[in-house]
């Protein structure tokens, strides 16, 4: 896990650049840290890595790393590079290392672009071919790495973060007015419907996909995978668990490999819940786990849920209270790391916690991130399967899930918009607050209106559409907070060969007897604590603000007010006056929590 920036076209970047570079991307790659350089007559390449050590520690592995005429710099991690190693010594390829970086290059080598398919892991990549001058950029199927580029008249700056970019060119992008609209309208949700970002001009290489770069600067860009194209299993029930059983095994085992310390966040839920269960049950490890508790709140504190796993697992717990924490104090040194808003109150607090996991000396965290897109996780999940059954199933399974849904979710459903199946597909709410609101609504229909109904199923359509507004936000604050802490952060759930087979089953069997996660819970049957397994209310990692220690109205207000003049461009400040004057505090709606943390988040980022 590491950091990488870079630049190819004509012209020549300065020592001083590559140094303010290297003291930026410290925090990824704190162990070791150098850059690459080759100037032809009219091109010039830079490439500039900071390692994380986490796979061969031993410097023999540091990079950029050179094999022939290829030259590479890697954030990431092959999870299944021991077995692609086999592959390639078979082939007639030695070894010096036993890091994957090593085994990605060589791979390259051995089979140009059609590696990708063989690669099972997280990534970031920078690939410079010396021969032909042309540049590869790659990033993992999901986006759990990012990579970011400047196009300018001279040539292509790319890096992990905004940041670098911005350093490395020695040009400050301004703020991208179109995005903080989108954000504080939508919340994260709108955030990477496209690949601009909260920065002008710097754009993101979208998840699945690789750049090919020439030396007359032409883009080629070819996206390598999709879930579009799987087919239905014919495989009974019985089958599809035991199936699912064993490729969630196999995809935790792989992650698992690492020469430094690990440990799981765990919240009350199934997701993580399974992980170590897995672990400690089937593996028969000795789990270590974090959790946040929210002792303040009845609707977030999770702890009993928490200690159900923890004396089922018999697993190591650290628990971070959030009563002990300053919002105001933590909120504008993190913004300015991430160089762009803070999405959501719980990734302030993640941003804590893996501050707190790395001074215990960890290096490698374990996360139930993507369990809920793949599985379908989420309350609004249920309408789209009830959509389903009423298309194509009998009127009977229909009426059955139905009574099931009304029975068993709508009395734990907070948002009304979720609570009536028939009118779900059609509301349609106004933010007044907001300045240009009729264009941000065009915009985002006219983004959302891109995604293809490729199955012949509304549920996995929606899982589909829901990768980009739910997934990729949460993997790219991931990143951001673990990196800021030289942590990496690993996702099991978001698997290949796990995600493949579960778009390959019959949608009905997503959701049964009034369980979401349906297929979860029943492949972790006899390995997860059933108090966990059979609950139907979703956990995960929640807070509210009014758990920070320094919340209150007096407060919260000064610091709008502070900064209400650099909202003028993007918020009705008589509105907003209007709200905050008559805002009850300690009963604030979940929206109304939302969009305040939306707001002082970006008021600290237009600070910046």
């Amino acid at each position: 896990m590491c950091g990488i920036a870079g630049y190819i076209g004509k012209e020549k970047i300065s020592l001083k650049s590559i140094k303010s570079v290297m003291r930026t991307m410290i925090n990824r790659g704190p162990d070791y840290q150098d850059y690459f350089h080759k100037q032809y007559e009219n091109l010039n390449i830079y490439m500039v890595h900071s390692r994380l050590s986490i796979i061969d520690l031993n410097e023999r592995s540091n990079q950029p790393m050179i094999y022939k005429d290829h030259v590479i710099i890697f954030n990431g991690e092959i999870y299944n590079y021991v077995e692609l190693k086999k592959i390639l010594e078979n082939r007639n390829y030695q070894f010096k290392t036993n890091s994957d970086t090593e085994v990605l290059i060589k791979l390259y080598d051995c089979f140009g672009d059609d590696f990708y398919k063989y690669l099972e892991g997280m990534w970031s990549f920078a690939i410079f071919n010396l021969k032909e001058k042309k540049l590869i950029l790659s990033r993992d199927r999901f986006g759990e790495k990012p990579l970011y580029y400047l196009k300018t008249s001279n040539g292509v700056y790319f890096g992990s973060e905004t940041r670098f970019i911005e350093d490395l060119s020695l040009l400050k992008q301004g703020v991208n007015r179109n995005k903080i609209l989108d954000y504080l309208s939508y919340g994260y949700n709108s955030v990477f419907l496209d690949n601009k970002t909260f920065k002008k001009n710097i754009l993101s290489i979208n998840p699945s996909t690789y750049f090919i770069i020439d030396s007359n600067l032409n883009f080629k860009i070819k996206k390598y995978w999709s879930i579009r194209k799987i087919k239905q299993t014919s495989e009974n029930e019985k089958e599809i668990i035991n199936n699912l059983s064993q490729l969630l095994q196999n995809a935790l085992k792989i992650r698992l490999r690492s020469d430094v310390k690990n440990i799981f966040c765990l919240s009350g839920g199934i997701d993580s819940g399974s992980l170590v269960s897995i672990s400690a049950k089937v593996f028969n490890l000795n789990v270590d786990t974090f959790s946040i508790i929210d002792s303040k709140s009845k609707k977030y504190n999770e702890q009993k849920l928490i200690e159900f796993t923890l004396n089922d697992t018999k697993a190591n717990k650290n628990f971070l209270f959030t009563e002990k924490i300053n919002l105001f104090d933590n909120l504008d040194k993190i913004v300015e790391y991430h160089n762009s808003p803070v999405l959501t109150v719980n990734y302030l607090l993640h941003s804590l916690m893996q501050k707190k996991i790395s001074e215990m000396g960890y290096k490698v965290v374990l996360s139930g991130n993507g369990a809920d897109e793949i599985y379908s996780g989420y309350y609004d999940h249920y309408l789209y399967h009830l959509s389903d059954l009423k298309k194509y199933y009998s009127k009977k399974e229909f009426k059955v899930n139905l009574d099931l849904w009304k029975k068993h979710i709508t009395p734990m459903i907070r948002n009304k918009d979720y609570k009536n199946f028939g009118q779900y597909f059609k509301s349609n709410k106004k933010i007044t607050l907001l300045k240009d609101y009729n264009n941000i609504i065009k915009r985002n229909r006219d983004l959302s209106s891109k995604e293809i109904n490729t199955f012949n199923s509304e549920l996995k359509n929606k899982l589909i559409s829901q990768i980009p507004e739910r997934l990729y936000p949460i993997l790219y604050m991931d990143d951001l907070n673990s990196m800021m802490n030289s942590i990496e952060n690993r996702t099991p759930f978001l698997d290949t060969k796990l995600t493949e087979y579960l778009f390959s089953i019959p949608s009905n069997l997503f959701i049964q007897k009034g369980y979401s996660k349906y297929l979860l819970r029943k492949s972790m049957q006899n390995i997860l604590n059933d108090k966990i397994r059979n609950m139907r209310r979703k956990y995960g990692f929640n807070a509210s603000l009014s758990s920070f220690n320094d919340i209150n109205k007096k407060k919260y207000t000064e610091y709008i007010h502070d900064n209400i003049n650099k909202l003028k461009d993007y918020v009705n400040q008589n509105e907003l006056n209007s709200l905050l004057k008559n805002l009850d505090f300690n009963d604030m709606t979940d929206k109304e929590n939302k969009f305040l943390f939306r707001l002082v988040s970006v008021c600290s980022f237009i600070k910046l």
